[in-house]
Order: structure tokens, then sequence, then C-alpha cells
């Protein structure tokens, strides 16, 4: 991917605000529950793809650089020269390369939103919790863990575990959010959005991958993929669902069971076609990782069904790195979230 030609400041910052707006928006009609926390957009010139929110006294700081602007358009103008990226029989849903980078940006704008949502502040006693190393430059104060915090009553095996997991956690309620209600007549745009959501996620991944190991603070991009492939196999699975308490926690009840030929069909319209997206842009923006866990025969795909339909499942069932690293992240998920107070512990006899 060649180098992205920056765009005027204000041009940038315009678009940052249009997209942040769009997502407090989305997040409100679709959660029904707005954020109290104050939160304030802060624009950074720099040619660099970097997102990081923060504390800033009682408040919380989205930094994001204007070369986030700039490296979404040019990959997504690369990407849509593939003559199969979003493509439906001989037309394609879009080729309006400023509205799918705004899809893209308001995605990330959810993803910074979630941290606070999900009580990661507060889990953490960290002051920041930036998306890419070379952001750090821009906070307001060094991101170093501040206090005492809840985290430290995991063990060191999951402690190491957090940071991927809670960034998986932001990931899932922004793909909640974005992918919206399940719609039979939306297969086309949830298919659109998920494409917007991975040019986030590989971007992320090749820009973390230059600074660190991958695992080390964020989840690979194949994992982050692959709780997405979820989340749109679960929407189609359970449409019309009801959460439901019972004594093991919070259960999705089911209005019907769809057949074959519905998942068949859900299949070659959205979560086969959705792989193949994610692939043509994980080559444009290099994210290697992804790749190579989605070649060949595809074990991300096998690793979805076996995720949703198989039973005791271990580790060494799945395929994928994505796969296995979902897997691992699961009990550590459980945690932090009794942690936060956001789910209860399962009831014991």
């Amino acid at each position: 991917m060649i180098e992205a030609e920056p765009m005027d400041f204000d041009a940038s910052r315009r678009r940052l605000r249009f997209a942040m707006d769009d997502a407090l928006a989305q997040l409100a009609a679709v959660t029904a529950d707005p954020l109290q926390s104050d939160i304030y957009l802060d624009v950074t010139a720099d040619p660099e793809f970097g997102a990081m929110i923060e504390r800033d006294g009682d408040r919380f700081r989205v930094c994001l650089t204007t070369g986030c602007v700039d490296t979404l358009d040019l990959l997504w103008t690369e990407a849509l020269r593939d003559p199969d990226l979003l493509m439906v029989g001989d037309a394609r849903i879009t080729d309006d390369v400023a509205a799918v980078t705004h899809l893209s940006l308001v995605w990330l704008c959810l993803h910074e939103l979630a941290h606070v949502r999900l009580l990661h502040f507060d889990l953490t006693g960290h002051s920041g919790l930036p998306e890419t190393h070379g952001i750090l430059q821009f906070a307001l104060t060094g991101l170093a863990k501040r206090e005492a915090a809840p985290v430290d009553a995991l063990d060191p095996k999951d402690r190491t575990l957090a940071f991927p997991c809670m960034e998986l956690q932001a990931d899932s309620e922004a793909i909640d959010i974005l992918l919206d209600a399940y719609d039979e007549d939306r297969w086309e745009e949830l298919r659109l959005r998920a494409a917007s959501i991975f040019a986030v996620m590989a971007l992320i991944e090749r820009e973390d991958r230059r600074h660190e190991e991958p695992g080390n603070t964020h989840p690979l991009s194949s994992t982050r993929f692959f709780v997405m492939l979820n989340h749109l196999f679960q929407m189609w699975l359970y449409p019309g669902a009801e959460l439901k308490e019972t004594d093991d926690g919070t259960m999705v009840i089911p209005e019907k069971e769809p057949t074959a030929e519905e998942l068949q069909a859900y299949s070659r319209v959205v979560l086969g076609p959705a792989v193949k997206d994610a692939i043509a842009l994980a080559v444009t923006a290099k994210a290697r990782s992804f790749i190579a866990d989605v070649g060949g025969d595809s074990p991300l795909i096998f690793d979805l069904e076996t995720s949703q339909y198989g039973t005791d499942l271990s580790e060494t069932d799945l395929k994928s790195a994505g796969g296995r690293e979902w897997f691992r992240l699961l009990s550590v998920n459980e945690k932090l979230m009794s942690l936060t107070g956001l789910r209860r512990a399962p009831s014991r006899a």
C-alpha cells in the first residue's frame, strides 16, 4: 500500500467529527442508553493511523489522527480496484470511497466509546487505552497504571490476557451497534458494514505489528474477524430472539429455528462473501496474519460452525489461530464481566 496523500486538516477534522456524531447517534438509537460520561473528540494532525481514548480529569478524550481518514481513504480506493470486492452479481454494493471510509470511522469511534461503556478504565486503573503504538506521543499524560484496580484480582496468566480481551469486548460492543438489527432485506448492508469494520481491524494489526508481538495488547485481526462472523451468524440464527435471565445468566431464546436452506442462502449472500471481502482488504492492508489464518480451506469458517454447534469445546477442537485465541479469551471475558458487575456470576448449587 502506498502512502496516503494527506488532506486538509480542517476537512479531516470535519469528517472525524461527523463520524463521532454518527457513532453517538447510532449508540443512542440502538441501545436506548446514551453515554452519561462527558466525552470529547480531539483531532491531531499526523499522517499515521492512530486512535486512543484516555481520561482527562472527569472527562474522556478520544484522540484520532488525521491519518485515520487518509489511510482509510487510500485503503478503500486501492481495495475497490479488486473486481470481486463487495460484488453482488454484476454490480458492486457501492463504489463510494468516502461513504465506506465514513462507516469505518464510525465503527472506530464506537470501539473507543465501548471502552467507557464497558468500564475498562475502572477495571484497569489505567489512564488511557491506545489502539496503535504511534498515538502514544499525543497522550496527555503517561498511560501507565495509576492505582490498584479490580484486574489485579486475576491470576497472573489471566492478567496477561486482560487487555486483548478488553479490546475484543470493545469490538463486540461496537460490532453489535453498527450492524444494528437483523432484517432479511438488509443482507447486502450487513455485508458492507462488516467490510467497513474489518478495514479498521486490518489497519490496527498492520500498525501494531510494527511495534509489538501479536497478542501483547491486541488480539489478532483474524480473532477480531472471527468475533464479527459470530455476530453475523447469531443475528441470523436468532432473528426476533429475546434475552431472558436464567439461573446460569442471560440466555438467548430464539423465536424459531432457521432451516438448512435458509442457512445456505445466508451463507451464500453474507457469510461467504464477507470472508472474501476481508481477504481482499487484508491483502491491501498487508494484514499478513489474517491472510495466513483464512487462506486455503478457510479454517475460520470451520471454527465458526464448531463454536456455534459444538459441545464441551476445547482449544484443540478449533483449527484457526483466531478461533483458538477467541477460545483462550472466553474464560477471561467472563471474569472481567463479573469484576465490572456487567454480568453476574452463575449461581452455584
